[in-house]
């Protein structure tokens, strides 16, 4: 009698939980857990790698359900027949899109739904969405048509690839061969925009004469500097050093104060009002009018690295009345050997050379105008 009441207790139990199985299958699938579905088929004539049953499915960005199988598409061998469960709220119209993304570039892929344009929704049992081949294709796919493209591209263009990489050997040889060249033009452009002397960081300054050979002063008379005439390598801030006939900049550096060309004229009318040569001593276009105008021809202004370094000034001197005739020329040329090749001691040997051969010019102006008044 007792057996039989404990079978029948064990039976109850297992009835009892078979039906709250079911109890909760029914749940989970109406009114609770997955809820209401509506089931679409979507079929695609590409890849579908990676996705698996339980994939999301999202409408419009937001999660409206989930992949329920996926099957080789029995009439189309080449596509793939998946089947979802959407919420029955979410609007699938006739011309919604279908396809396949990314959320993420280590996430696995999703069902893509956009949103249609039409009122009419799709009707039928199990009713039939096509997926649009240029959408949602999977990154692997898209890699592999990339990488072909840009492989078709090369060997459509070798010749012209092969050409371009020669060329630019050339070109980058070519740099290399004319080094030198290259940094002399970069080092003109810093000169022409007012860039300093990085090497020393010293200015240099030339000074007017202050002694002069015996002459008779002109106290009538008036005379124009006029802007000196100089070679384009010569009219800079720099101290030069010429090498045979290859001029550079001096290695250790060393700037004037101004352009070469400047000081010079600058100076050379100081020189004349130290000496109380004129009356007047103007520069440039500020002498128009005056008795006399001094031309000069810059020809030296450097340091001469052959044999035993020397700084070096010359200049063509022309002396011209007021009417524009020439009245005497003549060259000034001073040289002095260097101690050492540096910046001081090369703007100290030409400093001293400009000052004696401006004191020469002087006199010599003095005397030529004397003769000619």
């Amino acid at each position: 009698m007792e057996t039989n009441a404990r079978y029948t207790v064990v039976g109850a139990f297992t009835v009892a939980a078979l039906l709250a199985v079911f109890l909760f299958s029914y749940w989970l699938n109406t009114a609770g857990g997955l809820g209401r579905r509506t089931i679409y088929r979507i079929a695609f004539d590409y890849s579908v790698s990676g996705l698996l049953v339980g994939s999301g499915v999202v409408f419009n960005g937001m999660r409206a359900g989930e992949v329920v199988s996926i099957a080789v598409d029995p009439a189309h061998p080449a596509g793939v027949q998946v089947e979802v469960a959407v919420d029955p709220d979410i609007p699938v119209r006739v011309d919604t899109k279908a396809g396949i993304e990314f959320q993420g570039m280590m996430s696995a892929p999703v069902i893509s739904l956009t949103g249609g344009t039409s009122g009419r929704a799709l009707e039928g049992e199990r009713p039939l969405l096509t997926a649009d081949p240029a959408i949602g294709q999977s990154m692997t796919t898209s890699a592999r048509e990339a990488f072909q493209a840009i492989t078709r591209l090369v060997d459509d263009n070798q010749g012209d690839i092969k050409s371009s990489v020669s060329n630019i050997a050339k070109f980058t040889d070519a740099l290399s061969r004319n080094s030198e060249k290259v940094d002399s033009i970069l080092a003109g452009l810093q000169r022409m925009v007012g860039g300093k002397d990085r090497a020393s960081g010293k200015l240099f300054d030339i000074t007017a004469a202050t002694s002069f050979p015996s002459f008779e002063r002109q106290p009538k008379s008036t005379l124009a500097i006029k802007d000196p005439v100089t070679p384009f390598a010569l009219a800079q801030d720099r101290i030069l050093v010429r090498t045979g006939t290859a001029l550079d900049e001096l290695k250790d550096g060393g700037q004037w104060v101004d352009m070469m060309p400047t000081l010079v004229q600058f100076r050379l009318v100081e020189s004349f009002e130290n000496a109380k040569a004129m009356s007047q001593v103007f520069k440039g276009a500020e002498g128009a009018e005056s008795d006399f105008q001094l031309l000069t021809e810059i020809r030296r202004f450097e340091i001469v690295a052959d044999g035993v370094p020397r700084a070096e000034v010359s200049y063509v001197a022309k002396l011209m009345n007021k009417g524009g005739e020439l009245i005497a020329a003549k060259e000034f040329v001073r040289s002095a050997e260097l101690a050492e090749v540096s910046p001081k001691a090369a703007a100290a040997e030409l400093n001293i050379c400009f000052q004696q051969t401006a004191g020469e010019l002087v006199a010599w102006v003095a005397e030529a105008v004397r003769r000619a008044s």
